[in-house]
């Protein structure tokens, strides 16, 4: 009963971290946006792309403070709850050390919300190359697609997209575009993390 009581907890967070702002006003959940906080998401943003999902998410929650959103009212905030959304997703779906029946809630959400930041942007392949990266472990063939189709026009965004399609294409038997996406990732990665970025193999999902 405490284990069933536990799931659906995660699983109601999870589903409110995803849920994308309804309008664009101010609404009761939000926690006002300052020069702090977008300073502070700015720096979540570095922490996440430096190799540290799980500090990120921690920042991001404790920015909100359990809010859902920002209240975006000074031009300096404009989008900065998609941003913050953005870094838990993504985060959600790097973190590894997730225990397994929470994971498949996490990666669910996630994938939402990277759907709905790529559908508000069609044209950014940064946003198509995070959402691929999400999809590479709900529906490897849609995330192939997207991947190869950016890779083809060479702009695969980071080194976790295209380390995804490095496993992607391995799993298919491709040993040369395995190699080739594995090489570029280790071109984009920092040096000190080129070694839990780019890798074949991955943790518990």
């Amino acid at each position: 009963m405490a284990r069933q009581r536990s799931l659906m907890v995660i699983a109601a967070v999870a589903a409110l971290l995803a849920l994308p702002p309804s309008r664009g006003d101010a609404c009761e959940n939000a926690v006002l946006a300052t020069d702090k906080s977008v300073a502070s998401v700015k720096e979540a943003e570095v922490i996440l792309n430096g190799g540290d999902p799980k500090e990120a998410r921690r920042r991001i929650q404790e920015i909100l403070g359990g809010a859902d959103e920002f209240d975006e009212r000074t031009p300096s905030a404009k989008g900065l709850t998609k941003r913050a959304k953005r870094i838990i997703a993504l985060a959600d779906v790097r973190l590894d050390d997730l225990r397994s029946e929470h994971r498949k809630v996490f990666l669910d959400n996630a994938v939402s919300v990277l759907s709905w930041l790529a559908a508000d942007s069609p044209s950014d392949a940064a946003k198509k190359a995070d959402l691929a990266e999400a999809l590479a472990k709900t529906n490897a063939g849609k995330a192939k697609k997207i991947l190869e189709d950016l890779a083809k026009h060479d702009v695969v965004a980071t080194p976790y997209a295209y380390a995804a399609l490095a496993r992607l294409r391995a799993s298919d038997g491709d040993e040369k575009g395995r190699d080739e996406a594995m090489a570029r990732c280790k071109q984009m990665a920092k040096p000190e993390k080129v070694r839990s970025i780019c890798k074949l193999t991955q943790g518990a999902r």
